[in-house]
């Protein structure tokens, strides 16, 4: 697995947006909505491995999947004004990982879709998912 502090660190800039910035752990212990929002919590999602390149020794490309969840108030807000302010999120987030090369990947980051986590009238919460790969290697 990729460390996730790097991508969190990549997204930190962007607090004139995102009031919070954390991790999986942080969003799972989460029991109701975040005190503090709007919140991006960067969240890996699946990791899947090639097989062995080589006889003497292992070699493999792992495809690495993550995403990062944002957390919105949907209270008091017309459904134009969050759609607005989704999107707002959305292409800030995207513009600062696309094509950004993770320190432990083999390439760089590439956007693999969106998807609703959650609405239930107090909150929203959208998922921006991207994948990206590394190495596995031992001798």
């Amino acid at each position: 697995m990729i460390a996730l502090q790097p991508i969190v660190d990549r997204l930190k800039p962007l607090r004139n947006l995102a009031k919070h910035v954390d991790g999986a752990i942080e969003f799972a212990s989460l029991r109701t909505a975040p005190t503090v929002l709007p919140a991006w919590y960067v969240i890996p999602t699946r990791e899947t491995a090639s097989q062995n390149e080589r006889t003497s020794t292992i070699h493999q490309r792992v495809d690495v999947r993550f995403q990062v969840v944002v957390v919105l108030s949907a209270q008091a807000r017309n459904q134009d004004k969050v759609r607005e302010d989704l999107k707002t999120h959305v292409d800030a987030i995207t513009g600062a990982l696309l094509g950004w090369k993770h320190p432990e990947a083999n390439g760089e980051c590439h956007y693999d879709g969106g998807a609703l986590l959650l609405s239930d009238g107090q909150v929203i919460a959208w998922a921006v998912q991207f994948r990206t790969s590394r190495t596995e290697r031992k001798i």
